[in-house]
């Protein structure tokens, strides 16, 4: 499950709209934020204030800390190559468009996603990746 998909189960636990959370956050605060961000793009968080997410947190009782302890999907089972070519279409991004944004030939990440990291793909690489597709550098170290 994606972050954002889940903070919308939390808040719908608790009875409330996206209204009601927007105006507990604030009058100035833009509800597109939180459609976007509950639909599943988790990049839209990145340019709440701080601010505004503490009270979204508060408003759906959940501790701040905690967002960063909510698995990104609920593919952490899966092995390497599967757990980042579902990530990087999930986030519709090619494979062309993934290598140019990390530095590194197309030829890494289709190694990558055919389970042939250990002679094609090197540890920069890897971060890399997981940067780009916001998996836990720790999460792809525990599935080589």
């Amino acid at each position: 499950m994606l972050i954002g998909l889940h903070f919308k189960k939390m808040r719908e636990a608790k009875g409330l709209s996206q209204k009601d959370v927007a105006q507990m956050i604030g009058s100035d605060f833009r509800e597109s934020l939180l459609w976007d961000f509950e639909r599943g793009d988790d990049n839209d968080i990145d340019g709440w204030l701080i601010g505004d997410f503490k009270k979204y947190c508060t408003a759906i009782e959940i501790k701040p800390e905690e967002f960063a302890d909510i698995p990104i999907t609920d593919l952490a089972n899966l092995p390497l190559s599967a757990l980042v070519k579902t990530r990087r279409e999930q986030k519709c991004i090619s494979i062309e468009e993934l290598a140019d944004r990390i530095g590194y030939f197309p030829v890494v990440i289709e190694a990558l996603e055919s389970g042939q990291a250990d002679s094609e793909v090197c540890i920069d690489a890897l971060r890399s990746i997981g940067t780009e597709l916001d998996i836990p550098f720790r999460l792809l170290l525990e599935k080589i």
